[in-house]
C-alpha cells in the first residue's frame, strides 16, 4: 500500500545458520515515534547440567527500559537472563514516555534469545507546566494543596516499594491497588511516596517512605 507520511527504516541485521531471525517495525511518521523488534537465536554461552534451560539477552533503544518476563521485573536493559524454563514466555519493555513493547519469544533448550526493542516516544505524555494566573497571588490553601499518588492495577494485585529509585534497589514494602499515598517526589519514572501512620493499605514492610514505579502508579491532587 501507499504511506507516503511514514518515514523508512534501515538498519542491520544478523542471519544465522539454520535459525531464524525475525524482524518486525511500526513506521511512524517520524524515527522517534517508530518502534519494532529484531530476534535473533544463537547458542547459549553459558552450559548447562539441565536441558531444560536457556537465555534471553534484551537490548533496547533507549536504553535503560525495565525488561519484564512472564509479567515478573526482571531488570533494566541491556540485561541477560540466564537459566530460563524452555517453552513459551512473554517478554515485556517497558520506560516511562514511551510506549510499551511485548512479545510471545519460545526458549529452546540451550540457546540464547537475542531480543532488541526500539521504543516509540509517547507524545501524549508530555507535561505542560501549568500557567499561573497573572494579577493573583497564591493562595494559602493552594500552598498546602498535596498531591497523592494512586496505585493502578498490576498483575498482581500489589505494587512494590523500593528504597531508591531503582529496579534493583531494595524492597521497602508492598502496596495495594487502589490506594493513595502522599506524593513526596519525582525521580526517572519514579514516586516516591509516604505511608500513612496506620499503615492502612501497606501489604508488607516496615519503612514510612519508598519509592513507586510511574509505570504502575499516577499522581493526583
Amino acid at each position: 500500500g501507499t504511506a507516503t507520511e511514514s518515514t523508512s527504516w534501515t538498519g542491520k541485521i544478523k542471519i544465522y545458520k539454520n535459525a531464524l531471525t525475525y524482524v518486525n517495525w511500526e513506521l511512524g511518521s517520524s524515527d522517534i515515534v517508530s518502534a519494532g523488534e529484531i530476534f535473533t537465536t544463537t547458542k547459549a554461552e553459558k552450559s548447562y547440567r539441565s536441558s531444560d534451560y536457556g537465555e534471553i539477552y534484551v537490548e533496547t533503544d533507549p536504553a535503560g527500559a525495565i525488561v519484564s518476563l512472564d509479567n515478573d521485573e526482571k531488570g533494566v536493559a541491556p540485561l541477560i537472563m540466564e537459566n530460563v524454563l524452555k517453552g513459551e514466555h512473554e517478554l515485556s519493555v517497558f520506560m516511562p514516555g514511551f510506549f510499551r513493547r511485548t512479545q510471545k519469544i519460545n526458549i529452546t533448550p540451550g540457546y540464547r534469545v537475542n531480543a532488541y526493542f526500539k521504543l516509540a516516544l509517547d507524545e501524549s505524555q508530555k507535561i505542560n507546566s501549568p500557567t499561573p494566573a497573572v494579577g493573583k497571588e497564591v493562595s494559602e490553601s493552594t500552598k498546602l494543596d498535596k498531591k497523592y499518588v494512586l496505585i493502578q492495577q498490576t498483575p498482581e494485585g500489589w505494587l512494590r516499594v523500593r528504597m531508591d529509585a531503582s529496579i534493583n534497589a531494595t524492597e521497602a514494602a508492598k502496596v495495594k491497588v487502589g490506594q493513595k499515598y502522599e506524593f513526596l517526589e519525582e525521580k526517572d519514572g519514579w514516586y516516591k511516596i509516604k505511608f500513612d501512620g496506620d499503615k492502612d493499605g501497606l501489604v508488607s514492610g516496615s519503612f514510612d517512605e519508598g519509592w513507586v514505579s510511574s509505570q504502575y502508579s499516577t499522581i493526583q491532587e
